[in-house]
């Protein structure tokens, strides 16, 4: 990927209202679960790019902050392992699917 300049460096740009919902997270280990992988969460939704990830777990935890955080749940997220059809999702252009999105 990196030979084939399809990797693209950002900057860490952290989104401050999301951290401070997963902060007011009361599930210790839920909360921790998030911020491990808060940089998949926020370059979503700074740039508006689906996250493929095998974690579905961490799916989940951003679909509970999007109950109250509404950024968190238009943040498109699939699994390439489990979730079917994404093939076609993503050589279409990831047109906003309910699916694949945190709500």
């Amino acid at each position: 990927m990196e030979s084939r300049r399809r990797v693209r460096r950002e900057a860490d740009a952290p989104v401050r209202d999301l951290r401070s919902e997963i902060a007011a997270v009361a599930d210790d280990g839920i909360r921790a679960a998030l911020l491990k992988d808060i940089h998949l969460s926020e370059a979503a939704i700074l740039y508006g790019v689906p996250v493929a990830s095998q974690d579905s777990r961490q799916r989940r935890y951003l679909e509970q902050v999007g109950e109250s955080y509404a950024l968190a749940a238009k943040v498109q997220w699939f699994n390439p392992v489990q979730d079917s059809d994404w093939e076609t999702w993503v050589y279409n252009g990831c047109v906003e699917r309910s699916e694949f999105c945190c709500t």
